[in-house]
């Protein structure tokens, strides 16, 4: 009886912290780095006319390479980062920077139903400053994979935030991570990928890239 206990204590405990993961509250709220904010900045304006991709912990950790087409790529993803980050910072990141070309890869962080209804007028206001400064790449987000009860309520409402994607891209083109990402065994834990995800991730990313740029990564 009491190891039975134990399995529903932990069971529960387990669909708690999915459900504070998935809806941003108490302890699982992610902390965003000032270091990273003042390290991405810096090299944003250090370096001359550069590709960035601006997004999340799953850009952060991205085995991106240091140019593209002589262009240099700056990596610009902030673990924890939702499209508000970059409703707030977005121009103070980019200084008084000319990029050749900027690529928004962020979402996961905002699928969760009550940011739903805003998310569509805040992604729109990033594009629009954003375009102001350079053309502008949208990447829609990747499909979690199975796994936890997050994974299982991510999977239901990604597509609906890729819809809204699409939608503000309008005309420009879309790297379309939700139609490539389809394989099994990418990620480490049903969104965070592993060295398979980024690899695909990856080749996907350059590739729109280097489409957008015109050119042969």
């Amino acid at each position: 009886m009491h190891f039975r206990s134990s399995i529903l204590f932990a069971m529960a405990a387990i669909a708690i912290g999915s459900l504070c993961y998935l809806y941003k509250v108490g302890p699982f709220r992610p902390s965003l780095s000032h270091e990273r904010y003042l390290a991405i900045r810096e090299v944003i304006r250090t370096t001359p006319s550069p590709v960035i991709v601006f997004g999340d912990s799953i850009v952060e950790a991205a085995p991106l390479p240091a140019t593209i087409c002589g262009t240099q790529i700056v990596n610009a993803g902030v673990g924890g980062a939702d499209i508000r980050y970059f409703v707030r910072f977005s121009n103070e990141l980019l200084g008084s920077s000319a990029p050749k070309l900027i690529v928004l890869a962020v979402g996961i962080n905002d699928a969760h139903e009550d940011t739903f209804p805003f998310f569509r007028s805040r992604y729109q206001e990033v594009v629009v400053k954003l375009t102001r400064r350079a053309p502008v790449l949208l990447a829609t987000i990747a499909p979690p994979q199975p796994g936890t009860f997050t994974q299982m309520i991510l999977a239901e409402m990604v597509p609906r935030f890729n819809e809204t994607i699409k939608e503000i891209a309008g005309q420009r083109p879309v790297i379309d991570l939700s139609e490539h990402m389809t394989g099994p065994n990418l990620t480490t834990d049903g969104i965070h990928l592993n060295i398979q995800g980024y690899t695909l991730w990856t080749t996907v990313i350059m590739g729109g890239i280097a489409k957008a740029l015109g050119c042969n990564a």
